[in-house]
């Protein structure tokens, strides 16, 4: 049973705290042994400061009014009190810290915690930091060896960073520089301060329970001590980040809201749409020079977007996910190719569709019959078809896993194991594009898949979520991943997979494809190959009335 402390300005906390306490309460690994309440007397702020933050201020709220939000974790409610033991305390304050009493100290170290998570109180320093046997955890909402200071998920979309960090940390003495336990990368949203920070502090809040998760599976002693050794701190050269001042807000508000406009005026006249190309392949590999690859491209108000490859007789069938924009969801359809990469029927033929939205069409070969599993996470299923009548008939033979959203279920058999990866995200609040998963079964059409004891393998949303088959070649394995930074499906990240089992996952980014060659181009986000072409799909700028 881990010992934990919960360090609050007050019983009244944001929801996002209320719920992360609330899993702690019911995970019967943790005890919540006390709660620490900040008494101090807060100083009202000098007319000056106030009015040295107006600008901020008023741009933090209309950005706020303007941008809706569905979750907003800052509301705040009562702490579901599981404990008694309520200690109040009045710290010490010097400057910008928060200082304990010896009194203090040893009121809380009669309830010996084994870790003290911080929600409250300003910059800890001193013996507080060491009183629980494991110390101090907390949240820092960016990324420590960028942006330290505040405020939180702010200065990433200033200075238009593709990606906002949220990092946990073990507290010491140095500010922001603790012991790296874990960090999340998501896109940074550009349209909107708020919207960025609300993101940050859902996934922050996956993020530390995981984590404790992760410490009672493996042990507190040994996780500790394990994230001690591998420990390398950075030198932080970035400035300490702080809320700007009047004149640096008035600009900031200006471009802000010049860049929305804008926004708003291309999306309206070149709305983004997605089609397919493909070049040629052999046993080298294909085609690296992406200008000189052919173009399908789709009617108008229809994208064409996952394209996935596989050859039957001396024909290409090509599947991929058609989205009309006069109906709500997208289906596969197919088209044919013949050896020289001709198209043979200009109009696509529908493959599969049900009620609700599929895209992603992995289709592949197993035991001389054709399989397919298309993404369908708006249901919160994964399902396993095969074609009756191959390619333009298909029925569900197996629910491969329910109750969870799976985005891009991709497939790889490696020593005699399934492996199904795909992201997931334990929340809806939390982003797609961030949490890879995988999971395992020794058996695809018989046996229940089980999940990764890794999961999420990744937080990270430039290179987590799949972006086609993975391959082996030469002793590679190659899984193509989405860079979802700074726009969902902007680029793939190529990555070699050193070792998978089912206890085990490590890779390395080999290369990366950016849509650089053609300035319509805005994203390249699935690749696929089979012995004779490679496929692809990219985000391009079509003139509205073209």
């Amino acid at each position: 049973m881990i010992k934990v402390g919960l360090l609050v300005d007050s019983l009244k906390v944001p929801v996002w705290i209320n719920e992360l306490v609330e899993s702690l309460q019911k995970d019967q690994r943790f005890t919540i042994e006390l709660i620490i309440i900040n008494d101090a007397i807060k100083p009202r702020k000098s007319l000056k400061d106030q009015f040295n933050t107006v600008g901020y201020r008023f741009l933090r709220t209309v950005d706020k009014k303007i941008m809706s939000v569905k979750n907003h974790p800052f509301i705040r409610v009562t702490l579901k009190n599981s404990t008694q033991n309520i200690i109040q305390v009045q710290p010490i304050r010097k400057r910008y810290s928060d200082w304990f009493s010896a009194e203090s100290i040893a009121e809380i170290k009669k309830f010996e915690p084994d870790i003290l998570l911080r929600f409250g109180f300003r910059i800890l320093r001193g013996d507080i930091l060491t009183t629980a046997k494991y110390g101090i955890i907390s949240l820092h909402h960016g990324d420590t060896d960028l942006f330290r200071g505040g405020p939180p998920a702010f200065w990433e979309v200033v200075k238009k960073e593709p990606v906002t960090a949220v990092t946990l940390q073990k507290l010491t003495e140095n500010l922001d520089g603790g012991l790296v336990l874990n960090k999340a990368f998501l896109k940074t949203d550009a349209t909107s301060f708020y919207r960025n920070q609300v993101k940050l502090y859902w996934a922050g809040k996956e993020l530390l329970l995981s984590t404790l998760q992760v410490i009672a599976e493996a042990g507190i002693e040994s996780f500790f001590l394990n994230k001690q050794n591998a420990s390398f701190q950075k030198i932080y050269t970035a400035p300490l980040y702080k809320n700007p001042d009047n004149i640096r807000s008035v600009f900031i508000f200006f471009s802000w809201l010049l860049q929305s406009v804008k926004r708003k005026c291309v999306d309206f006249f070149f709305p983004l749409r997605w089609q397919i190309i493909y070049g040629a392949a052999n046993e080298n590999g294909f085609e690296k020079s992406l200008f000189r690859y052919k173009t399908l491209t789709p009617a108008k108000n229809t994208e064409w977007a996952d394209p996935f490859l596989i050859k039957k007789d001396e024909k290409y069938i090509l599947f991929f996910e058609e989205k009309h924009f006069n109906k709500s969801e997208a289906h596969i359809s197919f088209i044919e190719l013949n050896s020289r990469g001709e198209v043979m029927n200009k109009k696509p033929v529908v493959a599969l569709q049900e009620k609700y939205h599929l895209s992603y069409p992995y289709v592949f070969l197993y035991n001389e019959e054709y399989y397919m599993i298309p993404e369908s996470a708006s249901v919160n299923e994964v399902w396993l078809y095969k074609a009756v009548s191959f390619p333009a008939e298909w029925v569900k033979v197996k629910r491969l896993l329910e109750n969870t959203k799976v985005y891009d279920s991709t497939l790889y058999f490696h020593n005699e194991t399934w492996y199904l990866f795909g992201n997931s995200k334990s929340d809806n609040k939390l982003s797609s594009d961030a949490y890879l998963h995988i999971y395992y079964t020794n058996d695809l059409l018989n046996d229940s898949f089980q999940p990764h004891p890794l999961n999420p393998v990744y937080r990270d949303a430039r290179h987590a979520r799949p972006a086609g088959k993975i391959t082996e070649k030469n002793g590679y394995i190659t899984r193509p991943a989405q860079i979802s930074a700074p726009c969902y499906g902007y680029g793939i990240s190529i990555r070699h997979i050193l070792k998978l089992s089912k206890t085990e996952f490590e890779e390395v980014e080999m290369d990366t494809i950016k849509p650089l060659w053609n300035k319509k181009i805005n994203g390249i986000h699935t690749l696929n190959m089979d012995e004779s072409f490679v496929v692809a799909d990219v985000l391009v700028k079509r003139f509205r009335w073209s």
